[in-house]
């Protein structure tokens, strides 16, 4: 994966990047956005673009002070199907790779796409996470 150019049409974001990144979340769900948890300012941002727009955004940050990148995804509703979120993942976690961390992607486990693209990029399962809410149940 380490040798592997990125597509064209993915680069790494900058604050220069955010008008561009401001028109992404308002086409997003606010649902999709809390899912995915992708942010202009984390630790490493990378976009798609499609005919110059971005379409899609993979960010991640370090998980404490453990060798793990946490990795989220969002491709906006009508740019999905079409690699966008695999191809950034790849590119996303040689980047990762490079500076020494491990790439951990993370997605709903009930999001097919998600996983899809999890897989298609080459990433496997390493575990599942429960969140438990603070009265004691599972969400």
């Amino acid at each position: 994966m380490l040798g592997e150019p990125d597509a064209p049409s993915i680069r790494p974001l900058t604050e220069a990047d955010a008008r561009a990144f401001g028109q992404f979340e308002e086409a997003a769900s606010e649902q999709d956005l809390d899912d995915a948890y992708v942010e202009l300012d984390h630790w490493a941002v990378h976009g798609a673009f499609e005919d110059g727009r971005l379409v899609c955004v993979a960010s991640m940050y370090p998980w404490n002070d453990a060798p793990l990148a946490d990795l989220g995804a969002l491709t906006l509703q009508p740019y999905r199907g079409k690699g966008h979120a695999r191809r950034l993942a790849r590119a996303i976690s040689r980047h990762a790779l490079a500076r020494q961390h491990e790439p951990q992607y993370r997605c709903q486990l009930d999001n097919h796409a998600s996983v899809a693209a999890a897989e298609s990029a080459g990433l496997t399962r390493f575990g599942t996470w429960d969140v438990v809410s603070p009265d004691g149940n599972t969400p």
